[in-house]
């Protein structure tokens, strides 16, 4: 499963506005949907973040991995993310 595959067509200052758009409740999405994603999109998205916000991040991927979240949520938060690029 590969999700968020669309942010591997944008440029950094796209994929920059599209974090903006992610509010404090996005995140948890924004992680869940990284799940399903590829070592590329997950770099497309880490090399525009801050080092913390970065840190973090992956520190919360790890924690979700651990619960392992069904694949159907993965890929309904990765849709609702990609939506925000409309």
């Amino acid at each position: 499963m590969t999700t968020l595959v669309l942010l591997k067509t944008k440029n950094d200052e796209q994929i920059q506005t599209w974090l903006r758009k992610i509010d404090r409740d996005g995140v948890d999405d924004l992680v869940k949907a990284l799940l399903g994603a590829d070592s590329e999109t997950i770099a497309c998205v880490t090399r525009n973040m801050s080092r913390y916000a970065r840190e973090t991040l992956m520190r919360d991927m790890q924690k979700a991995k651990a619960l392992m979240i069904n694949e159907a949520v993965i890929k309904q938060k990765a849709a609702a993310l990609e939506k925000l690029f409309d």
